[in-house]
C-alpha cells in the first residue's frame, strides 16, 4: 500500500468450508487505515483469488474498485470519513493530522493448501500465511461439524533484520496464545500475547506471518457412517430373513431424516460419500424385500 494510505491496524477472519474432501475459504480483511486520497491500492499479487469485494465498514455499502495486474484500486472517497486528529491520548499525531481515518472491509476467496487427516477423526492440516502484520486477534470460521484442534495451532512470526532470520512462535504450549470459542457459532477468537506482539509491532523488519493449524470431525457426527453401516447390516437381514422383520424399514427412514436434516443445516458429514453408498444399497435391499412381499 502507498506512503499516502497508511494500515494502522488490520483484522483477519478465516471462513472454511470442507465439505467431500474439498477445502474452500473466504478471507476477509477488516482494517483502519490512514489517508491523503481518495483511493487505496490493494495488492492481492501473490493471492490466486475469486469474488473480490470491498465495502465501507460502518454501513456495509459495498465501494468501486479497478482490478488491474493483480493490484485492486479502490475508490474510497475521502469526503466521507472524519480526519486524523491533532492528538491522540498521550501523544501528538501531528504527522498525521492531514490524513481522514476509513475503515473498510475487503473479502475474497482461495483455494488453500490442506493435507487430510489420515486418522479415524478424519479432518485436515492446513495455513494462512500474510506480509502484513495485523492486530492481535484472528477469527476462524469453521464448516458446522468440525472443531479445532487447539494443541494444533501454531503462530510464526518471521523478522528480517539484514541477512539473518528470527521467528517467534505463539501457541498454547508456550503459553503466548490464547483461544476463546464464540458461543452458538462454530468460531474460534485467537488471541495473541499482546506484550510480545506489541514488541513485535514496533520492528520494522517484518517478513511474515504463517498461522498452522488442524481442523477435526466432531466426535459425535462419526455416529452418522456407523449409524448407517448398522442400517445397512439390519437391511441385508430383511432381505435373507424369511419373516417380515419391519424394524430395518423404520431404521433407514430414521437415519435419512436424521441425515437430510444435517446437510440441510450445512454439517459436514465424515465418510460422506461412504454414507451415500450405503444408503443406496440399504434403499436396495428393502426395495428387493417389498417386491417379494407383494410378489
Amino acid at each position: 500500500m502507498e506512503k499516502n494510505n497508511i494500515i494502522m491496524q488490520k483484522w483477519f477472519h478465516i471462513y472454511e468450508n470442507f465439505h467431500d474432501g474439498k477445502l474452500n475459504r473466504k478471507i476477509k480483511e477488516v482494517m483502519d487505515i490512514y489517508t491523503l486520497k481518495d483511493y487505496i491500492c490493494h495488492d492481492l499479487s501473490t493471492i490466486d483469488f475469486t469474488n473480490f469485494q470491498v465495502t465501507d465498514y460502518r454501513n456495509k455499502v459495498k465501494l468501486p474498485f479497478i482490478h488491474s495486474n493483480k493490484k485492486v484500486r479502490v475508490l474510497i472517497d475521502s469526503n466521507n470519513w472524519m480526519k486524523v486528529p491533532l492528538k491522540n491520548c498521550e501523544n501528538n499525531l501531528e504527522e498525521y493530522y492531514y490524513y481522514k481515518h476509513a475503515k473498510i472491509s475487503i473479502s475474497f476467496n482461495t483455494k488453500p493448501y490442506f493435507k487430510k487427516n489420515q486418522k479415524i477423526s478424519t479432518g485436515y492440516k492446513t495455513y494462512f500465511v500474510t506480509e502484513y502484520l495485523p492486530h492481535p486477534e484472528f477469527h476462524i470460521n469453521l464448516q458446522k461439524g468440525m472443531k479445532l484442534n487447539i494443541n494444533s495451532i501454531d503462530f510464526i512470526f518471521c523478522l528480517k533484520n539484514h541477512r539473518t532470520e528470527n521467528n517467534f512462535r505463539f501457541n498454547v504450549k508456550n503459553n503466548l496464545l490464547d483461544v476463546e470459542k464464540e458461543i452458538n457459532r462454530n468460531k474460534y477468537i485467537l488471541s495473541l500475547n499482546s506484550q510480545l506482539f506489541n514488541k513485535i509491532n514496533s520492528k520494522k523488519e517484518f517478513k511474515e506471518l504463517v498461522l498452522y493449524y488442524e481442523v477435526e470431525n466432531q466426535s459425535k457426527f462419526l455416529l452418522m457412517p456407523f449409524f448407517m453401516i448398522f442400517t445397512w447390516i439390519l437391511s441385508i437381514m430383511e432381505l435373507i430373513s424369511s419373516q417380515l422383520l419391519g424394524f430395518p424399514f423404520a431404521m433407514i427412514i430414521t437415519a435419512l431424516i436424521v441425515y437430510l436434516n444435517l446437510i440441510r443445516e450445512g454439517y459436514e458429514i465424515p465418510y460422506n460419500k461412504l454414507v451415500i453408498v450405503l444408503f443406496f444399497f440399504s434403499f436396495i435391499s428393502l426395495l428387493i424385500k417389498t417386491i417379494n412381499i407383494f410378489a
